[in-house]
C-alpha cells in the first residue's frame, strides 16, 4: 500500500474509523438512580473505559497533527487481473518467464510487476496492484492518479509480446483484463494486428513500409500506425502526447554531450538530432513528422504543430535541383534542404609547417561559429585523433573519452561564437585528422580549416556545386596534379566507408559519383591523398 497526504478533516475521520477498528465496547445507559462507586467513571465502569480509550486516541491525534498534516494513510490499489494467451497456448503459472508490468510509457522503468506463479492464489491469472495515490506531489514515485493512462505490456525475457493502454480507475476498483493474441508464425507480430494493417500475417518485423524510420514491430509496440509516416523523435518519451517538453529535452542533451547511449535508436544520439530536439521545444514543444518532407528524412522530417516566434523562417526550401557549395573539406548531403549562410572555421595557433607531424607543445584550437540567420539552437563537435586529451575546453564544453568527441552546446541564443580548446598534438597517420560538426536546428555543417599536423594538403577542396539528379550525385574537386585520391563516405563523421580511389587530372581536377538511389538521412564525402 501507498502513503497519502491528507487535511485535518481526513485525518480526524480516519482517525475516528480506527477507534471503530479497535473493538469499542458496546454499553447501556445507566439506569436511574444507580449509585456509583468510588471507582467508577461519572458514566458507569463501561464508559470509563471509553474515556480511557479516547484519551489515548485523542493524545495519538494531537501528536500527528503536530507533527504536520502529511500522515502515512494507506490507499486501496487498482487490482488488475485476467489470462494471457501468447501464439495459441494459455499462459499458465508454471511458465515464470512470462511478466506483467505497467509502466508510464515504453522506455520508462516499471512502476508495478507481477511474474506468472509469484502469487499461488493466483492460479493460472496474472494478478498486478498499480499503487495509487490521490494527492500531489506523491510521497511514492510509482503512485498513480485515478485518470492516468498507462501501459501494460506482457514480456518473456527481455521480448515484448503483448501490449495495451489501461486508464487507473478509482481507488479500490479491481478489473478483469485478459491479455495477449495468437502470433501463429512467431514472427514477434501479434496476427490480429498484421491483418488490421497488412491484411494477412507474415509481414517482416523489421520492414518498414511508410518510411518513417521505425520498424513494423516498434510501431506495433508503440501503437502507430505502420502504413502512415507518424515516427516519434527519439527524445519524445512519452508515447502518445507528440510534444517534446523542456524535462526531455534536457535529458536527451545531457546523454549526448556524455556520450550515454539512448535507451531508443539511435542510441549513439546524433547531433543533428539534439539540435533539431531543441528547436522543436523551443519553437513551441508540440511537434509532428512533415509527410511532405519525407525525402528529408530524420530529424528534419519531424516540425512544429504551433510556432513560436522565433521559428526557423528562411531556412526552409525545397529539395533537388543544384547547391552551391561553402568551401568545406566535407561535403554534407541533404536532398531537400538548400546551402544556408553560416560557417564553422577552425584556426590553429601554429602552423603544419612550424609543428610538423609531431609537437610536444600545446597547441591552441579556436572553432569560429557564424550562426546561419534565423538559427533556433546550435550545438558542435570535434573529434580528435585516437589518444589525444583536450583540456582548458571553452563554453562548458565536455570531452568523452569513448568516442573521442568535443560537444558543445546547446546553444539557444543563436549567436555565432568561439569555441576553443587546448591539446598537445601526437603523431599522426594517415589516416588521422581533426574533423569537427555543427548542427544549426537539425542542419549539420562540416567544420573548415587546418585539420592536421603534416606539411601538405591532404584533402582534396570542393570546387563546383554537387549536381544532383534522379537520387544520385557528382562532385568535382581540386587536389594535386597526378595524385591519387581515395574518396570516403560517412553517415557520422567518425566512421568512413572507402568508395573507390580516382586520380586527379593534370589540372588538379578529380570527380567521382554515387548514381546508386541514396538512403534517407544525411551523408559526407571527402577525398583524401593517398600517401606515397
Amino acid at each position: 500500500m501507498t502513503s497519502a497526504r491528507v487535511s485535518e478533516s481526513d485525518l480526524f475521520l480516519n482517525t475516528l474509523n480506527f477507534m471503530k477498528a479497535i473493538a469499542l465496547p458496546s454499553f447501556e445507559p445507566p439506569a436511574a438512580g444507580t449509585v456509583r462507586g468510588p471507582q467508577a467513571d461519572a458514566f458507569g465502569p463501561q464508559w470509563g473505559g471509553l474515556t480511557h480509550r479516547l484519551s489515548w486516541m485523542l493524545l495519538l491525534l494531537t501528536l500527528v497533527l503536530t507533527h504536520g498534516l502529511r500522515a502515512e494513510i494507506t490507499e486501496p490499489h487498482n487490482l488488475v487481473w485476467g489470462s494471457i494467451t501468447l501464439g495459441t497456448n494459455a499462459v499458465t503459472a508454471s511458465q515464470t518467464n512470462i511478466v506483467v508490468q505497467a509502466r508510464r510509457s515504453l522506455t520508462s522503468p516499471p512502476i508495478a510487476t507481477y511474474r506468472m506463479g509469484q502469487n499461488s492464489a493466483a492460479r493460472n491469472f496474472y494478478s498486478l496492484a498499480i499503487p495509487l495515490e490521490s494527492v500531489t506531489p506523491a510521497r511514492d514515485a510509482n503512485a498513480t492518479r485515478a485518470g492516468e493512462q498507462l501501459l501494460l505490456m506482457v514480456l518473456n525475457g527481455n521480448s515484448v509480446r503483448y501490449l495495451t493502454l489501461f486508464t487507473v480507475g478509482s481507488r479500490g476498483k479491481i478489473v478483469r483484463l485478459d491479455m495477449g493474441d495468437i502470433d501463429s508464425d512467431n514472427n514477434g507480430l501479434v496476427d490480429n494486428w498484421e491483418r488490421q494493417y497488412f491484411s494477412a500475417a507474415g509481414q517482416d518485423p523489421n520492414g518498414d513500409p511508410d518510411r518513417d524510420g521505425v520498424s513494423n514491430r516498434n510501431e506495433m509496440l508503440s501503437g502507430t500506425n505502420p502504413v502512415v509516416p507518424d515516427s516519434k523523435h527519439p527524445a519524445d518519451t512519452n508515447p502518445t502526447n507528440s510534444v517534446i517538453s523542456i524535462g526531455e529535452v534536457t535529458a536527451y542533451a545531457l546523454a549526448w554531450k556524455t556520450g550515454k547511449p539512448w535507451h531508443v535508436a539511435p542510441t549513439n544520439i546524433p547531433v543533428e538530432f539534439v539540435a533539431r530536439a531543441g528547436f522543436l521545444w523551443k519553437n513551441g514543444e508540440k511537434y509532428t513528422l512533415d509527410t511532405n518532407n519525407l525525402a528529408a528524412g530524420a530529424p528534419l522530417w519531424w516540425t512544429n504543430t504551433v510556432t513560436a516566434p522565433v521559428a526557423s523562417a528562411g531556412l526552409a526550401g525545397s529539395g533537388g535541383g543544384t547547391r552551391t557549395l561553402a568551401k568545406n573539406a566535407i561535403v554534407p548531403n541533404t536532398l531537400t534542404e538548400p546551402s544556408f549562410e553560416g560557417s564553422v572555421v577552425r584556426s590553429l595557433s601554429a602552423t603544419p609547417e612550424q609543428i610538423g607531424s609531431a609537437a610536444t607543445a600545446a597547441l591552441h584550437v579556436t572553432l569560429d561559429v557564424q550562426t546561419p540567420n534565423s538559427t533556433s539552437v546550435y550545438v558542435v563537435e570535434e573529434v580528435l585523433p585516437e589518444g589525444w586529451a583536450p583540456s582548458q575546453i571553452s563554453d562548458d564544453g565536455v570531452f568523452d573519452p569513448s568516442s573521442r568527441r568535443i560537444r558543445w552546446g546547446m546553444f539557444f541564443d543563436g549567436s555565432g561564437r568561439s569555441l576553443s580548446y587546448q591539446v598537445v598534438p601526437g603523431v599522426l597517420s594517415a589516416a588521422e585528422s581533426l574533423v569537427g560538426l555543427a548542427s544549426f536546428d537539425g542542419r549539420n555543417m562540416g567544420v573548415t580549416g587546418p585539420d592536421r599536423w603534416s606539411i601538405g594538403p591532404t584533402l582534396a577542396q570542393p570546387t563546383s556545386p554537387v549536381s544532383i539528379q534522379n537520387g544520385g550525385l557528382s562532385v568535382k574537386l581540386m587536389g594535386e596534379s597526378g595524385k591519387s585520391y581515395e574518396v570516403q563516405v560517412s553517415t557520422n563523421l567518425l566512421e568512413w566507408t572507402r568508395l573507390g580511389v580516382v586520380m586527379a587530372g593534370q589540372d588538379g581536377q578529380l570527380e567521382f559519383s554515387e548514381s546508386a538511389q541514396l538512403p534517407m538521412g544525411q551523408r559526407f564525402y571527402r577525398a583524401r591523398r593517398v600517401e606515397e
